[in-house]
């Protein structure tokens, strides 16, 4: 399992990191995927989804889940939150 001290993930590698932590196949998305709507999330697949990117180290506040749609949003979050370094 990754971890805040890793490097940072890259859309693939972030993408391929949440399949394995809430054990679903991994498929081909892209960042404008509705990930309830396309990817048919229901709010315990959220839940698990917003722990594992506490586990990253981009906590998301309560407040802000509903603001984020799409798995580019989560990306993004994880991105601007994480403390890890971006990869070379």
């Amino acid at each position: 399992m990754l971890t805040a001290g890793d490097a940072q993930l890259s859309f693939q590698e972030f993408w391929g990191s949440v399949c394995d932590a809430m054990g679903v196949e991994p498929t081909e998305v892209f960042p404008d995927a509705a990930v309830r709507e396309d990817l048919d999330f229901d709010s315990l697949d959220m839940a698990e989804l917003v722990l594992f990117m506490d586990d990253l180290g981009a906590e998301v506040p309560e407040g802000l889940i509903p603001s984020l749609e799409t798995v580019g949003d989560f990306y993004d979050h994880y991105r601007t939150r994480s403390s890890a370094e971006p990869r070379s």
